[in-house]
């Protein structure tokens, strides 16, 4: 496997909410987490990472940004439901 691809990965797995495309808003060069962005964009690309990554690595990589982005959907839907019944004892962020 790619190392830069690993490291990557790693970095999902320990730091999803880097990673987080669907509430974080609009990244900035300030933001350290867009460099992420572009990254996951250019490795998805076949055509940009074609000559160093294969389609099973993409595969992975689609799978671990697809399963985080369903974790951060899944914790929104229940923080909204938490606080339409004025629970706030949720320890999700």
């Amino acid at each position: 496997m790619n190392k830069g691809l690993e490291i990557l990965l790693k970095r999902i797995d320990s730091h999803p909410e880097e990673f987080d495309q669907l509430f974080r808003q609009k990244p900035h060069s300030a933001d350290p987490t867009a460099s992420w962005d572009k990254l996951v964009e250019i490795a998805l690309n076949e055509q940009r990472s074609h000559s160093f990554l294969t389609e099973d690595e993409r595969a992975e990589l689609r799978a671990r940004m697809q399963s985080v982005q369903g974790d951060i959907f899944t914790k929104a839907v229940m923080r909204t439901l938490f606080a339409m019944n004025g629970d706030d004892s949720s320890d999700t962020p």
